[in-house]
């Protein structure tokens, strides 16, 4: 071979190592990420359960005071008094239960592209293993078998698998239809 060829081999032979040792880091950062969001995204999913709690709290509040108005137990004015503060402490929690569910939303969304993206092996096999496994999780939990934060954190870890395998089924599925 001519000098320039080798040349030229020789510099693609070390891109391609470059590139391949960046996809290698890319994959690795990528799992680290999914993993880690799947284990604290349960945080997040109590919060919201915790404020919509809260909120339902405040609704029967509402109510109560509603029916205390219409029997006659509290005049208008006070009626006004008491919901005003509720009503505005209400919508505050409704803006900040649109915002956490659209971000886990969102961020599941983007920890699921990347981990299609990455190509990360599927610990839980096919779409009816998950399925099966989340059976038999409900069914363990039921009979006070496993308890209820073990319950929550497998459950959501093998919801966050079928999301991806549902999605990337989706990806091959519409790949297969254009081809």
């Amino acid at each position: 071979m001519s000098e320039g060829i080798e040349k030229i081999v020789e510099k693609y032979e070390i891109e391609i190592k470059r590139l391949e040792d960046l996809w290698q880091s890319y994959r690795e950062a990528a799992r680290t990420m999914v993993n880690s969001w799947i284990r604290e995204r349960i945080n997040i999913i109590a919060k919201i359960s915790e404020l919509e709690g809260l909120l339902k709290s405040y609704e029967n509040e509402l109510k109560e005071l509603e029916v205390k108005y219409e029997i006659g137990v509290i005049n208008e004015e006070e009626l006004t008094k008491k919901t005003g503060p509720l009503i505005e402490n209400m919508r505050i929690l409704r803006d900040t239960l649109d915002k956490l569910k659209e971000s886990l939303k969102r961020i599941d969304e983007i920890m699921i592209i990347h981990a299609l993206q990455a190509k990360l092996p599927m610990s839980g096999g096919s779409l009816n293993d998950i399925k099966r496994k989340l059976k038999t999780l409900k069914e363990l939990y039921e009979k006070g078998q496993i308890r209820k934060e073990v319950y929550e954190k497998l459950k959501l870890e093998l919801e966050m698998q079928e999301r991806i395998l549902q999605e990337s089924l989706e990806v091959i599925k519409g790949t297969k239809e254009r081809s």
